[in-house]
């Protein structure tokens, strides 16, 4: 007779859920939005509770997120239950996500859906920002070199924002 392992592996599909929060939004700086929330806590068992917030991540966007002090309250409201979010850059979307749950506990949370949607307005702000400021540049480096200005102007423009481009125009 064959010997039984005492814990076998589960087949099949497994009782755990997660949510994704879909961020629709094509652009080539889809990856400078990735970042991650863990919370800071206090206490063991039923007396633990959410004393901070710690966001990490790239390119100054959990700067970002660590600035806004109404997602900050928010997240000390959901992220005993939620454990860790994530800001997850895929080709072209971005996901917003939790940890994953059992399916008994799984159901939808407004608070969460809140987060999520507080996170993607910091998303989409920021990556048309970007957007607008390198439009501006790239249409102010055709101009400029249709007027055969000199070298320095168009590498001031290449390498900065908004406001290096309207010092230009005042110097042009």
């Amino acid at each position: 007779m064959p010997k039984q392992d005492p814990t076998p592996l589960p087949y099949g599909p497994l009782q755990y859920y997660q949510s994704h929060f879909i961020v629709k939004i094509d652009s080539e700086e889809n990856d400078n939005v990735l970042a991650r929330c863990e919370p800071v806590t206090k206490g063991h068992f039923g007396s633990k509770r959410v004393v901070d917030i710690k966001w990490t991540g790239a390119d100054k966007f959990a700067e970002v997120l660590r600035a806004d002090a109404r997602l900050t309250e928010m997240l000390k409201e959901v992220m005993l239950r939620e454990g860790e979010i994530r800001v997850d850059p895929l080709g072209d979307h971005i996901r917003i996500y939790g940890k994953w749950i059992h399916e008994d506990a799984f159901a939808f949370n407004q608070t969460m859906f809140e987060i999520a949607d507080r996170i993607a307005g910091h998303i989409k702000t920021r990556l048309r920002a970007r957007r607008n400021a390198l439009t501006i540049a790239r249409r102010c480096s055709y101009l400029l070199l249709e007027m055969k200005l000199p070298l320095i102007v168009l590498e001031k423009l290449q390498f900065c924002g908004k406001a290096v481009v309207s010092q230009a125009w005042l110097e042009v």
